[in-house]
């Protein structure tokens, strides 16, 4: 079986989720010309001057199969790109939780669910190109456009 877990660069699980919890304030940027359907990273900036840019790896996992898991790293965006700042308004951060993606051959964690107060998210998760990912945000659902049916996937928290 293939486990692949987030992998974190410059940073470790816990301290990047507990910047997350103590933040008031994301924001997100994806390079310009990119989409909430599909972006090859992000740029998430918290209120504490935390930075960080998410994207997907994939692992080849039998055949022509493959599959996207989170990649974190502690760094500025990417210089020399114009980026367009996601439209999130005030969104508090108040659970996390990993998006996995299980089969009986490959067990994936493919995403973050944010969940403020009153229920509603911000999925950052593995889309359908690889290497891509897909956003969900309150303001747009519409053009999520995860790698798996959305059926296919749990939810775990984290902290």
């Amino acid at each position: 079986m293939y486990l692949l877990d987030f992998h974190y660069y410059g940073i470790t699980e816990s301290t990047f989720i507990n910047s997350i919890l103590n933040s008031k304030h994301i924001r997100i940027k994806i390079p310009e010309n990119h989409g909430l359907d599909q972006t090859w990273y992000l740029c998430l900036y918290l209120s504490d001057g935390s930075k960080y840019v998410l994207d997907s790896m994939t692992t080849g996992v039998g055949g022509w199969d493959e599959v996207g898991s989170l990649r974190v790293t502690k760094q500025e965006e990417v210089a020399n790109i114009s980026y367009t700042e996601v439209d999130i308004a005030s969104f508090e951060t108040n659970s996390v939780q990993r998006i996995i993606y299980s089969t009986e051959s490959v067990r994936a964690e493919v995403g973050l669910r944010l969940v403020d107060e009153v229920g509603k998210s911000i999925l950052i998760c593995a889309g359908v190109s690889a290497g891509s990912l897909t956003l969900s945000i309150p303001k747009n659902q519409k053009q999520y456009n995860p790698e798996n049916d959305e059926s296919d996937y749990t939810f775990e928290s984290i902290m």
